[in-house]
């Protein structure tokens, strides 16, 4: 909250989840601070409920894409396949940033055959 842009952008890319891939290009201009600070507060891992029990009852409509290099997400993705919450999930060379790290082609042959 109290950081530089370009302070900010350091720690939060310093991140081991962020580690294997490249950043996308983020301009401070591009963001209303207020919102992105609001976001940050109350929509992390942290502030959200449980929703495991929301996760089981649509299980088999959820197409959870993880990227293989996203050790904290893939570790969440085996444990809740383990505890029958989730039914499956596919593993992308990717690292956290599946949007931005991801081979577009492979991403959309997961998703159009979870359809």
């Amino acid at each position: 909250k109290n950081l530089s842009w370009s302070d900010f952008l350091l720690a939060w890319n310093a991140q081991p989840v962020f580690f294997f891939f490249s950043e996308p290009q983020r301009l401070e201009i591009d963001f209303n601070r207020n919102q992105l600070e609001n976001a940050f507060v109350h929509l992390s891992l942290g502030q959200q409920q449980n929703m495991n029990d929301v996760l089981q009852k649509n299980k088999s409509k959820i197409s959870w894409v993880v990227g293989d290099k996203d050790t904290k997400f893939v570790s969440l993705a085996q444990d809740l396949q383990q505890k029958k919450i989730l039914e499956s999930y596919s593993r992308i060379f990717s690292g956290h940033r599946i949007v931005f790290d991801a081979d577009p082609l492979e991403l959309q042959k997961i998703i159009f055959n979870s359809l």
